[in-house]
């Protein structure tokens, strides 16, 4: 599961780099219209579906360390 999302954040960071707006840069020229060099709407989109997806890979990782500990806990617990 934690791979599946890792690679779906690299394309999603590769097509916001490719498409030249980046993962943070501005949706807007300075003149405060949008950009016309790339689909703001799916920008946008794209930005929020991996803003999702770091907050699942961060829990994710979460239960991983849990059980991890949880695995030496027990591992340790058994030698004694």
């Amino acid at each position: 599961k934690r791979e599946t999302i890792e690679q779906e954040m690299i394309k999603i960071a590769d097509y916001l780099n490719g498409c030249g707006a980046g993962i943070k840069g501005p949706l807007v020229r300075p003149d405060g219209f949008p950009r016309d060099d790339f689909d703001v709407y799916e920008v946008s989109h794209m930005r929020n579906r991996r803003a999702c997806l770091q907050t699942d890979f961060n829990t994710i990782m979460k239960e991983m360390e849990q059980k991890l500990h949880r695995l030496h806990e027990t591992y340790i617990n058994d030698d004694s």
